[in-house]
């Protein structure tokens, strides 16, 4: 099942988030996980997985994180814009072995194609700077009403000329 909460009070929500037992999943932003951070975690809490989107989320929050759950948790980062149905890509967190500042945004989603390509849209090699470009069954067809802002953001696919 899904649950929708309401409510502005994001500490208060997230308090009643934690203490339902009918939660295991919690999709979040980093700024939900500071607010997590600086609360108690029931011993019978049921959550089992945090998935993180929405900013950048710090090695050491989520390894903070993960200790506050007493390792019991998987935290994985989403990424993706919102023409990408939010997340294209996702990557688990490991508290162990990741020691980069930031955690990774991850590899390709099922049925999603990820490609960072320069400025011909090039492939570059790993570690170059480039531009993310998707592809895949979770990119929307466009902007509503908005044809030219369409066509400027949903190009072509760079190898498979009749896929966007």
């Amino acid at each position: 099942s899904i649950i929708v909460y309401g409510g502005e009070n994001s500490a208060a929500l997230l308090d009643c988030i934690i203490q339902d037992s009918r939660t295991d999943i919690i999709k979040l932003t980093p700024a939900h996980l500071q607010l997590l951070k600086e609360m108690n975690i029931p011993a019978e809490c049921t959550i089992r997985k945090l998935i993180v989107g929405g900013d950048n989320l710090s090695t050491r929050l989520a390894r903070s994180i993960s200790g506050k759950f007493g390792g019991k948790i998987e935290i994985f980062n989403e990424y993706g814009p919102t023409e990408t149905v939010v997340g294209c890509m996702i990557y688990s967190f490991d508290p162990q072995n990741d020691r980069r500042e930031s955690v990774p945004i991850g590899t390709a989603a099922d049925n999603m194609n990820i490609f960072v390509l320069d400025k011909s849209m090039k492939p570059v090699p790993a570690g170059v700077p480039g531009e993310i470009y998707i592809s895949g069954d979770g990119i929307a067809r466009g902007y509503l009403n908005r044809a030219e802002l369409t066509a400027e953001r949903f190009l072509q696919h760079p190898f498979v000329p009749e896929v966007k």
